[in-house]
Parts: structure tokens; sequence; C-alpha cells
């Protein structure tokens, strides 16, 4: 590195080299409207700094390690990655009490660095990230600006939003151990919701918004909801009468509708034979959305006595037909992962227990996938990633590094207890932090629009 940086900087030449100029990014699409456009500005905008935690020291290595840690792309657009800390849960205090565990939480946040603590306070790791979102409540530990479901979806989902309405696919899907709180960001509860709602809302405002302003624009949006259990795609919003609810514990389960996950140059990954219903208001989705989570499988462990037994995935298509005779589709998926696990520590036995060795083995082939993307980064020949190995990797081909803005919560668990899955996570979020991303407008050309242009050229 030393040889590197001196060869840069121009030690090891005998000329000067002459300073080159910096690259400015590709400008983005002109926006329709003003919203999309301050929307948009929210990826870089960020609360006021907060200083370092004084009560622990930092390790002198832990500096050489966030430098060689940070895989950053120069030029080239990647995911972008946020951490969030949930606050301690009822058995998690419990269990402090019983063992004599300080109920100190093992991380320390500022804005964008995400500091894990050894059991002296001081600081053992430094992982940095484009946002760090703070949601223990003071009652518990004292810490930065508190992060609600609001601000995350101000950081995350309006501008998934504006990339929507761009023409851009989105996707943001959440990462990290079972009950760390993954499911709470991405779906909420109805008095709390969580940013798939939010996402909702904000779409049909946004529509309203530029229907009232007289613009001509027609839009459509169809919505589809699936879970992959135990290697297979589940349609959990399929009219089938004879399905009852609470997904495996169903007795019915195996009568749900299963869909083939299929390939063509045109379409990119899609699942085949996938319900896709017009929704024309916010409501409509939400009670949609609501009717396919009471269909997903759930089971109680040590853990967690809501854990989620499959990965869910909510996509919205949104289709705009344009005046000028151009048709832009945009999809927006929102994947809520199911949480990896230790059988130690979950007591999973029986059927859970096999669901726990599918989802491992599905996170195990998704980080094989980030490991073999930043591989390819660095070499000419290109290894093929092993998206097919698992459903999980190759449903969501063109969310990780294909076409797609692309953005990663990892949800972490403050207990000392947890500290190996939490560093695991942090570990694995800022490798997929240096995914570079291929993103592309999604345009079509209607034949009113050939036609006009074939006139003109005429």
């Amino acid at each position: 590195h030393t040889t590197a940086q001196h060869y840069h900087t121009g030690v090891m030449t005998k000329r000067k080299k002459k300073p080159t100029a910096v690259e400015s990014p590709p400008s983005a699409p002109s926006m329709a409207f003003d919203d999309i456009a301050r929307t948009e500005s929210l990826i870089v905008e960020t609360p006021p700094p907060r200083s370092p935690p004084t009560r622990a020291s930092a390790d002198p290595r832990a500096e050489e390690r966030l430098k060689e840690g940070l895989m950053m792309v120069k030029g080239k657009e990647t995911v972008k990655v946020m951490v969030r800390v949930r606050p301690f849960m009822p058995h998690e205090i419990q269990k402090s009490l019983q063992k004599g565990y300080s109920l100190e939480p093992v991380v320390d946040m500022t804005d964008k660095q995400c500091s894990v603590l050894d059991e002296h306070g001081k600081v053992k790791d430094i992982y940095k990230f484009d946002r760090c979102f703070w949601s223990m409540p003071p009652d518990q530990k004292e810490g930065p600006h508190f992060a609600d479901q609001a601000t995350v979806f101000d950081a995350m989902g309006k501008p998934s939003v504006a990339h929507a309405f761009v023409g851009y696919n989105a996707c943001i899907f959440a990462y990290g151990q079972t009950g760390s709180g993954k499911t709470h960001s991405m779906l909420g509860t109805e008095t709390d919701p969580g940013l798939a709602p939010r996402i909702i809302d904000k779409i049909f405002t946004t529509i309203s918004e530029i229907q009232r302003r007289g613009e001509k624009t027609k839009f459509e949006v169809r919505i589809c909801f699936m879970e992959i259990y135990n290697e297979k795609v589940m349609d959990l919003l399929a009219d089938d009468p004879g399905k009852t609810k609470k997904g495996r514990t169903s007795p019915r389960n195996d009568k749900y509708r299963e869909c083939k996950v299929r390939y063509s140059a045109d379409k990119g990954t899609y699942v085949d034979g996938i319900t896709r219903v017009l929704v024309t208001s916010s409501l409509e989705c939400l009670r949609l959305m609501h009717s396919g989570m009471a269909y997903r499988a759930t089971a109680a462990h040590a853990m967690n006595d809501q854990s989620s037994r499959s990965h869910a995935i909510f996509q919205i298509c949104l289709k705009q037909n344009t005046v000028l005779g151009t048709t832009l589709v945009s999809l927006v998926n929102i994947v809520d992962l199911a949480g990896s696990e230790r059988v130690k520590m979950t007591q999973a036995t029986g059927t859970v227990l096999d669901e726990a060795k599918n989802i491992n083995l599905s996170l195990t082939t998704l980080r094989r996938v980030i490991d073999t993307l930043l591989s390819n980064a660095k070499k000419r020949t290109k290894d093929v990633p092993p998206y097919r190995e698992a459903m999980l990797t190759w449903v969501l081909k063109d969310s990780l590094g294909g076409n797609s803005k692309t953005m990663m919560i990892a949800a972490i668990s403050p207990h000392r207890s947890n500290i190996d899955d939490t560093q695991n996570t942090l570990k694995y979020a800022l490798k997929a932090k240096a995914i570079v991303l291929h993103a592309h407008v999604n345009e079509e050309k209607t034949a009113t629009l050939l036609k006009t242009m074939k006139a003109e050229i005429e």
C-alpha cells in the first residue's frame, strides 16, 4: 500500500505527474416534478455530525482496519448500505439479569460510523456506512438523534420512490440475524408503519400531485407479494379459498400456488405465474399487503416468538405512459429476508430446524454471490456468480449488481450475547457496499412516438 501511495503522489517518478481532472458523475435524467427532485437530495443529506464516544478509548488498530475494510469503487455507483440498531428486547433484559451481563449496548454510532465495543467499553472495530440509525430509546441508552420509522423512510424510501418515477428499478432489502428488527423496519405495524406502507403511500400521493397539476401522464400500479419458503416461491396473493392463515402452521400449506422463476433476455429474471393485482389506491394496496402477511410462514423459538420462516418480497410495478409517447416501467422490490440462525441459541427442532437449514443455506449463497461480484470487480476474467444455487439469489439477480438502484439496511442487536452475529452482519454489509450497480432508465418508445420520429426524418 505504501508503494502504491508513493507512486500515485509522484515520489517514485522522475517527472512530476500532471494533475488529472476529476470526472464528474453523469447527470441524472431530468425529473418531471419538483418533489421528486427534492427527495433525490436525501441520498446525500445527513444530520449534524455527532462527536465520537468519550467513554471508549480507540483501539490503535481500528483506524487501520477501517481503511482496509472500506471497499469503495471510484466513479461507479454502488449499493447504498445503512445500519439500524434496535432496542433491547424483554428476553435480553431478563437474560442479563440472570447471567449478570451488562445492559450496555455493544455498539456505538455516529452519523455514518458504527463502532463495536468490547466488554470494557473500548472500540474493538469500526465500520463506515452511508448512514447509521440509532433506534434505542433514551430510557435504555442515550445516543445520537433517535431514528424512528419516518427517519428511515426519509433516508431510504423517498429516494427509492424518486428513482421509480424517473424510470429506474429500485430495491431495498433488510439483512441481519433472527430477531434483529428486519420485519419491523420493512413492514412495521398498523400503528407504526415501516418502509413498505410508507413507500406505497408516497407513490399514490405523488401520482395525485402530478394529476392535480394537470399533467397528462397515465399511471398504472400493480403489486405482487411472494415468499420463498423451503426453496419454493409461494404466491401470497393467490386467490385460494382453501388456504388458511399462518403459513407453515396451516395444514393446507401445500395447496399454495407455487411459482416458477424464469429468465429471458428482455425481462431478465422474473416469476412466472405470480398474481399481479392492479391497484388504484394506497388503502387497497395496504389491505392486500396485510392479507398476504397473514399467510406468511412464522414460528416461535428461543430468540423470537414470531420468527419469519421465509424470505418475503413485496413488489410494486409502476407504469407511466407520457404524452410524448414514451412508457416508463419501474419495479420497486421491498425484501424482508429471514434472519440467519444459530441452532444452539434458537434451540430449534423438527420442522423449525429444517426451515432454519434452508434459510441459512440461501443466506450463505447470498454471501457467496456478493464475494464473487467483488472478486470480479478486480479481475479481467469474470466468474459466474452462483445465483441459481438458491431461489433467493435467483429471484434477486437483477437487484444484486444488475439493473437496479439498490439499498440495504443491516439490522443489528445491541445485546452482548449477539455480538458475534452483529459483527458478521456488519462485515457482510460492508462487503455489499462495494457491489457496483448497472441501473438504467427502463424506457419504451410507443408506436405513436416512432411514427412521429419517422415523419420528422422524412
